[in-house]
């Protein structure tokens, strides 16, 4: 007997589809990013990339609401990890919650295979309303990341989007304390 799947879970009901859009095209100062479990490889992109705050997988205790960041949610490529990014995209949206905009979810590879289905239609949902980078499996980024002297080109792409998104020192002006 073949068990039924879960449903696949899906935006919120109350949900706007044009407001996580509207959101990620807030003026941000930074880029923050955000693991929405342990082991999501939070550390690694910032490291490859070069853009942005390390924030583990709390906010909670950094003053955002002066440094205005844009958060890019990580999470890895198999079930748990998307179930855990999808509690925190439903959190985001959440007014009382209070959130910074969320500028996209980088969904890190967590092996060099295709993803299961409930992972791809969850991702499939996401990129209806908002940005969703898929980075690949690296092995070498499993031995050490300072190792890599050049990143991988899905990670670059993904520098060069974000860096689109936020302006330069020189464009903020006094507030370069914040880029």
């Amino acid at each position: 007997m073949t068990a039924t799947p879960p449903p696949l879970p899906s935006m919120p009901e109350n949900h706007d589809k044009n407001q996580l859009l509207r959101a990620a095209t807030e003026p941000v100062r930074d880029v923050w990013w955000l693991g929405c479990h342990g082991g999501s490889g939070v550390t690694t992109l910032a490291t490859l990339t070069g853009i942005g705050r390390d924030c583990g997988t709390h906010i909670g205790h950094l003053d955002w609401a002066e440094a205005q960041p844009g958060l890019v949610l990580v999470c890895r490529s198999h079930s748990s990890g998307t179930a855990s990014a999808a509690r925190v995209i439903g959190q985001s949206q959440d007014p009382a919650y209070g959130a910074p905009p969320v500028l996209g979810v980088a969904v890190v590879a967590d092996c060099g295979r295709k993803p299961p289905r409930i992972v791809a239609d969850r991702i499939q949902v996401w990129s209806q309303s908002m940005r969703v980078w898929q980075l690949p499996w690296v092995d070498a980024l499993r031995a050490d990341v300072d190792a890599i002297d050049v990143p991988p080109p899905a990670y670059t792409a993904l520098a060069d989007e974000l860096s689109t998104l936020v302006p330069s020192p020189a464009a903020l002006g006094n507030m370069s304390a914040y880029a």
